[in-house]
């Protein structure tokens, strides 16, 4: 099985850092976020740009989202019942006693996560506003809907619209962080939009361990019970594995590194999208996109798509299949994947700095004038 890149459109190259993308299709309309700001850094902050289009080739603005501290990594959930909702991270900085802290640098000023979440109703009456997610340093990262239960659900929850949200926790950040699940039902979301109960109900661990860092969890509906693919910093990704969102959960190690997945089922093919690093790809692949000096070798990352196989040919275990390497170097990454407008086609959206190649090769005179290189927004059409 191969793919083929139809098409690669620049939507935004206006020299800000514009970075971490989201892809979605709602009401016969594609919707894109992304963060833009100054630079990779939550130091200025940054804020999430939403754009929409019809045709996912000539594309209008939608919202402009900022919350005052550095709101990141937008994602979409669809919710049959409640519409089109956006969720993002902010990283609100904050002081602590007896440390020190370096504004320009920001090297020991402590952050702490709050999620956010806005939504755009079926009625067209716009978006509403930003409304806090979950508890503080629980990064909620992805959110499902309808989850399939057990009845009685020992989880506390009736049946109806329930929505299950996969968040990773961390302290400071030399931490090793841990994979939550969290519920909420249809009542307690509105109990929540009143002030009169918590919108979610912690439910417990996923995954977590000394000495592993596991962040970026996905949750989605395979064919059977529901997935979860998390990012770790080894060479590998893991999946999750359960009957439901309850548990229990399997968790698999896969055979490549993958930073911030995008998973879309076409024809009844699960497609992953994401970051990973140039010594794992393919021999073609790196011919594609050569790394220009031999030490850089491990530092270089490119955005890749995979296919997921359930059960491998040799394994028997969860396999990804390298299908195609995009035009990708320096910071890159951070997708969103939905079909295609034409058939056996999906969209792919990333960020990425190849386009600044001259500025690239000369990152460390960049570096010592504290100058940010910055990263541009691409959509690729691909035929699988």
């Amino acid at each position: 099985m191969s793919a083929t890149l139809n098409d690669l459109r620049i939507i935004c190259a206006d020299g800000q850092h514009n970075a971490f993308t989201a892809l979605t299709y709602w009401r016969d309309r594609y919707w894109l976020a992304w963060r833009q700001a100054d630079s990779h850094s939550p130091t200025p902050p940054g804020h999430i740009v939403v754009v929409t289009s019809d045709d996912a080739v000539q594309w209008e603005p939608s919202i402009t989202i900022h919350t005052g501290g550095d709101d990141r990594d937008p994602k979409f959930f669809i919710d049959d019942q409640e519409g089109l909702h956006v969720h993002w991270g902010t990283y609100v900085p904050f002081e602590s006693p007896g440390v020190t802290t370096l504004p320009l640098l920001g090297l020991i000023r402590r952050r702490a996560i709050l999620s956010h979440i806005m939504q755009r109703r079926d009625d067209d009456t716009g978006w509403g506003f930003p409304t806090p997610l979950g508890r503080i340093n629980y990064w909620i990262w992805s959110i499902v809907s309808h989850a399939p239960m057990p009845a009685p659900s020992r989880h506390g929850l009736a049946s109806g619209n329930n929505w299950w949200a996969a968040a990773y926790h961390f302290g400071e950040a030399q931490d090793t962080s841990s994979i939550a699940l969290f519920c909420s039902s249809a009542a307690m979301r509105v109990q929540g939009a009143t002030g009169k109960g918590p919108c979610w109900r912690w439910h417990g661990p996923l995954a977590g361990e000394l000495f592993t860092t596991y962040s970026e969890p996905v949750l989605w509906y395979p064919d059977d019970g529901v997935a979860c693919l998390i990012r770790t910093e080894h060479d590998h990704a893991v999946l999750g594995l359960a009957p439901h969102c309850g548990g229990p959960w399997t968790l698999h190690t896969l055979n490549c590194l993958l930073h911030s997945a995008a998973v879309c089922t076409l024809d009844g093919i699960t497609y992953v999208a994401g970051r990973t690093r140039y010594d794992q790809l393919p021999k073609d692949g790196q011919r594609d996109f050569p790394v220009r000096k031999a030490r850089d070798i491990k530092d270089a990352w490119r955005t890749s798509l995979f296919r997921l196989d359930f059960t491998g040919k040799a394994s028997g275990m969860p396999t990804l299949t390298h299908l195609l390497t995009v035009p990708s170097a320096g910071d890159t990454g951070y997708p969103g994947l939905v079909a295609g407008p034409k058939p056996g086609t999906l969209l792919l959206s990333y960020y990425s700095q190849h386009a600044r190649a001259l500025l690239l090769s000369e990152a460390s005179h960049w570096r010592l004038l504290m100058q940010p290189i910055p990263a541009d927004i691409y959509l690729a059409e691909i035929h699988v």
